[in-house]
């Protein structure tokens, strides 16, 4: 018989203004460059897996990566190898983990560069993991001690083999408090069962002010020509001022910083947006990162929202996890005593991610969860560019400090 974990990743985000910070020098930097590298080509790997799909979507390439590591720790042989290639893992475990702690501890610091009275109302960055095992199972403490030094992740005790669903709702409260009750659920009835041994989560958010806020008396109903060829009406924002901006053969790009300076929106308008995305990589949005020059632009993007779920299970696997969901393939020989299972193999049943992102004049408030589960003063110059979004586009959140895509997403009908 073969048991089942859970993996959930969860992220709401919200946006404000933000300041500048450097990495604290005790941070080893080389692994943290090596960790958001991979990141970003995971990210990018997995936009290609979903953009086929009709509509907007918007995840946590940062918050997935995390949750997958926290199964990658306790791995062995061919699994461990499939999970390292798909998320592009190539640093040693103990350095993955510390490199994610040090990311962690980077974003998390910037609010304290800002002045007392802005902390919390400009900029809030939270990330949080969670264990959830089966009471009495026989999780081994190398394990547990992995997630608990690099991922401040500690096992809490629940019983799904005779109450999975006072389970399921202890994690759902969890995540609606570490989401600030932007995902009040995201594990749906059901899901848990007696033969559920594991759930690990991951849940990012992501509060922040616009470092120059959209005056709300700009924001007109205007036109938006969707992917389909549609026209409909948006309320369009619109400002002028200084960005970092870039007008290349066949996409603008402009960055929209927050109220601390290292973190910012990049926003991509391809001129033929479908050919544009078909060969979007992690080199592309690197290569657009990297050539924003700073200037003097009038910006103009529609206010919205975007609630998206992704069955991750199913994407994990076409992008090479196959032995992770497989119960007589799986190897998570690392997570238990001695590396034996008590009551059969222990392998993934599924992979949950919750995002939800609301953009307006003031900012952006975000946020993600992944859960997998496993059973067993001068006048100013005229403006010399204009980014007016009124057609599909592409959007990252992205850590200008650490090089690391936090969320990723695009928005092709804002109706």
């Amino acid at each position: 018989m073969c048991f089942r974990m859970l993996l959930l990743f969860v992220m709401p985000l919200l946006m404000a203004p933000s300041f500048a910070l450097s990495i604290p020098v005790q941070q080893e930097v080389e692994p943290m460059v090596t960790l958001a590298e991979g990141n970003t080509a995971f990210a990018f790997d997995l936009y290609q897996q979903v953009r086929a799909e009709d509509g907007n979507f918007f995840y946590s390439p940062y918050s997935i990566s995390q949750a997958v590591a926290l199964v990658y720790a306790g791995a062995q042989g061919a699994t461990a190898q499939q999970i390292a290639d798909t998320m592009h893992f190539t640093l040693p475990l103990d350095q993955l983990g510390s490199s994610f702690g040090d990311v962690n501890a980077a974003l998390q610091s910037y609010a304290d560069s800002l002045p007392t009275e802005y902390q919390d109302a400009a900029f809030q960055l939270t990330i949080a993991n969670s264990l959830w095992g089966q009471r009495g199972y026989p999780f081994a403490d190398a394990y547990l001690n992995i997630l608990s030094d690099s991922f401040s992740s500690e096992l809490r005790s629940v019983d799904y083999q005779s109450a999975a669903d006072a389970a399921r709702q202890e994690i759902n409260a969890w995540v609606a408090e570490n989401t600030n009750n932007k995902i009040p659920s995201v594990i749906p009835e059901g899901v848990l069962s007696e033969q559920t041994r594991l759930v690990l989560a991951n849940a990012i958010y992501f509060n922040a002010r616009w470092r120059n806020e959209f005056p709300a008396f700009s924001t007109q109903d205007a036109d938006f020509t969707t992917l389909a060829g549609d026209s409909v009406q948006v309320p369009m924002m619109g400002q002028e001022g200084n960005f970092s901006f870039v007008d290349a053969d066949g996409y603008d790009a402009i960055s929209l910083p927050y109220m601390s300076p290292q973190v910012s929106m990049i926003l991509i308008l391809p001129e033929d947006f479908s050919a544009f995305e078909e060969s979007l990589d992690a080199a592309t949005f690197t290569e657009i990162a990297a050539s924003l020059e700073p200037g003097r632009a009038i910006v103009q993007i529609p206010r919205f929202e975007i609630n998206a779920d992704l069955q991750l299970g199913t994407i994990l696997q076409q992008m090479g996890m196959q032995d992770a969901f497989d119960g007589s393939a799986a190897d998570f020989s690392g997570m238990v005593r001695n590396g034996e299972f008590p009551d059969g193999n222990l392998a993934l049943d599924a992979a949950l991610h919750r995002a939800v992102i609301k953009v307006d004049e003031e900012g952006t408030e975000a946020a993600a969860v992944t859960i997998m589960m496993m059973g067993a003063t001068s006048a100013p110059p005229p403006a010399t560019f204009t980014f007016r979004a009124d057609k599909p586009f592409i959007f990252a959140i992205y850590d200008n400090e650490t090089g690391t895509v936090l969320f990723l997403g695009r928005l092709v009908d804002p109706s």
